[in-house]
């Protein structure tokens, strides 16, 4: 039996935060073992419960919550592969990111498959962003909520 991944999604934006859980928890390979609406909220959940991936807004209660949690749970929990999921694919935000010692990033409003690949890939420890330095992640969206003005 494969090995089923274990997602954590930290989304402060309850609409996008159950839609991708959702999504996730429709894969056989994969289960979601906890979601956070903040940096704070990802951070203390990833200390008590285990899991392989976090999928994780940049911008949260702060606009690098998200960053600053990622620091904290890769410091803690070097195993946790962090997945950064953003709506602003700047540069400088992407390398601040990064730094973190973050797996990849996808950009929020992509297509279902491509976001689970990006899962799986960052399960694996890598990354479909070293393959390619531009996502190809941006088109169909993941849900209605993502897509709304």
């Amino acid at each position: 039996m494969a090995k089923i991944i274990r997602v954590m999604v930290a989304e402060d934006f309850p609409l996008l935060r159950e839609d991708f859980c959702d999504v996730v928890s429709a894969q056989s390979d994969m289960e979601v073992v906890g979601s956070a609406a903040s940096g704070e909220e990802i951070a203390s959940l990833a200390d008590t419960v285990p899991c392989d991936v976090i999928l994780m807004d940049i911008e949260m209660e702060t606009i690098d919550a998200g960053i600053r949690a990622a620091e904290v749970i890769t410091a803690r929990h070097p195993e946790v592969k962090i997945l950064f999921l953003t709506a602003h694919e700047t540069d400088d935000m992407i390398t601040s990111a990064m730094g973190t010692g973050a797996v990849d990033y996808v950009v929020k409003g992509c297509e279902e498959e491509r976001l689970l690949e990006h899962i799986r890939r960052a399960s694996e420890g890598r990354s479909w962003t070293q393959r390619s330095r531009t996502p190809s992640c941006r088109s169909t969206p993941v849900c209605a909520a993502a897509s709304a003005p």
